[in-house]
């Protein structure tokens, strides 16, 4: 969730932050697409939290929670989404209680997040963000749904490590090259989708189809149009390739480009602010599934999940998955693929590097290529 402050003080201020132990693991979930986690302000909660790396600053908070905790304005700030400017007030929290780890003496923005809708039903009532953690070592770890706070360090030499920068909007920027040309892409863990670009600048990147309107975009204060198509090219995420991703477009949106959940959800991500430095560690692949001949026709044919029909076919001793829709793609380059038979058809899944993560699910979008799974044979 894009939200900037134009106050270079709030970023510079000294900040408490005390830990129970070395590191301090706190439970987080992703099950809505935003990292969520439990609270206490000021000896109360918990209260729900958003973790959001592009919320500048260091958070904000519902103002129905202002109240109920009869905090008092101790300022003011101008708060952009990307396309327009608001004047928000402040509050400061004498004490923030994360897990294992106290935060003392954060300056939080004040919003409404009544407007903020979850699929779980849950009530938002605030967000901790990128500068919270500015003294520490911060992880998200998505395959272990767990943040990892420390004051360990990164260091250029580590494996699938690069720069970011925080220039522009006081989150973390990191260079992307697409097609190759290079793009700055916030990481921004409250952003749901893999990347989101503005159209006009995504008009000459190679896609599998033409961009079709799929939904709005909601920000604090605007909306705006988003089309998507599958970009048909390879992406190096610190040294990961990635290939198929999805990119979403927006119409009209002068804000920064996004990398979000759809990517980051794969990774164990870390985040080194005093040295500038972001990682990305992805566990290993499962080995492929070892099917007999017979198992293998056991798959075959046309399954349903929810609203969305997807296809398995067999060519020889390989099987090939496809969704319902569209005619198929087939793909090239791509490594460690392992198809994942479980014991219901609903969940079959594939195992792959493609989309840049562990699992492509099957609600995903239906114009997918088809993808070739080594399947091993016994007879």
């Amino acid at each position: 969730m894009l939200q900037t402050l134009f106050a270079a003080a709030l970023l510079l201020a000294t900040l408490d932050v005390q830990l129970a132990e070395e590191p301090t693991i706190i439970p987080m979930n992703h099950g809505t697409k935003h990292v969520t986690v439990m609270v206490e302000l000021n000896g109360k909660g918990p209260f729900l939290f958003q973790v959001d790396t592009y919320s500048s600053g260091d958070g904000s908070i519902d103002d129905d929670l202002v109240r109920e905790l009869g905090l008092s304005k101790s300022g003011t700030v101008q708060s952009s989404d990307g396309h327009s400017v608001q004047t928000r007030d402040l509050v400061t929290v004498d004490e923030l209680v994360l897990g294992g780890a106290v935060f003392r003496g954060l300056t939080l923005t004040v919003n409404d997040y009544d407007w903020v809708k979850r699929s779980d039903g849950k009530q938002v009532h605030g967000i901790l963000g990128f500068a919270s953690f500015r003294e520490l070592l911060l992880t998200f770890d998505y395959p272990g749904n767990r943040l990892v706070l420390s004051h360990e360090q990164l260091t250029a030499d580590d494996a699938h490590t690069i720069p970011f920068s925080v220039e522009a909007t006081g989150s973390p920027d990191i260079q992307l090259v697409l097609n190759g040309d290079r793009f700055l892409f916030g990481i921004d863990t409250g952003h749901t989708n893999a990347l989101s670009i503005n159209r006009s600048l995504a008009s000459e990147l190679p896609t599998y189809s033409e961009p079709v309107k799929y939904a709005q975009m909601v920000t604090h204060h605007n909306s705006f149009d988003v089309y998507t198509a599958d970009f048909a090219g390879t992406l190096d995420l610190a040294g990961y390739p990635v290939e198929g991703i999805e990119l979403r477009m927006v119409e009209g949106w002068s804000g920064f480009s996004l990398l979000g959940y759809q990517l980051l959800r794969s990774y164990a991500v870390s985040f080194d602010q005093r040295s500038k430095l972001v990682s990305f560690n992805r566990p290993p692949l499962p080995k492929a599934a070892a099917l007999s001949s017979n198992e293998l026709d056991h798959w075959v044919g046309t399954f349903a999940c929810g609203q969305k029909r997807y296809i398995i076919e067999r060519e020889g001793d390989a099987l090939f998955f496809r969704f319902g829709v569209g005619s198929p793609i087939p793909t090239s380059a791509i490594d460690a693929k392992t198809l994942r038979l479980e014991s219901e058809a609903t969940q079959v899944r594939l195992d792959t590097n493609w989309f840049g993560r562990r699992y492509l699910e099957i609600e995903e979008h239906p114009d997918r290529p088809i993808i070739e799974a080594p399947i091993l044979t016994d007879g």
